[in-house]
């Protein structure tokens, strides 16, 4: 196994235990959080929602970043079957779910 190899090997062993934590600990969004996260990935990476897609997904979002990562890619007309887009994807949604876990931690 090359250099390359392992760091993905060990980047993707982090990102799914990071991605399993909200399995345990469902976060919501808000409205305006899940707009702000549709309205980035239509911007950045063309995932643009028809209108009445969107605002379904605004009303219900779901609760962990990979579930609203599939859920968009498929409602735009594609699916997570292109890992490449998918892993972009997931890069933009992530972060989001990880700052609002953050505010609703207990100090």
């Amino acid at each position: 196994m090359s250099r390359d190899q392992r760091l993905k090997s060990q980047h993707t062993a982090a990102v799914r235990s990071a991605l399993d934590a909200f399995v345990h600990k469902p976060i919501r969004l808000s409205a305006e959080q899940a707009e702000g996260l549709l309205d980035t990935l239509c911007v950045r990476l063309g995932y643009c929602l028809a209108p009445d897609d969107y605002d379904a997904v605004v009303a219900n979002p779901p609760t962990d970043p990979q579930a609203f990562a599939e859920l968009v890619m498929t409602l735009d007309g594609g699916g997570p079957g292109d890992e490449e887009m998918f892993e972009a994807v997931l890069d933009l949604v992530f972060p989001t779910f990880e700052r609002v876990a953050r505010a609703q931690a207990p100090d």
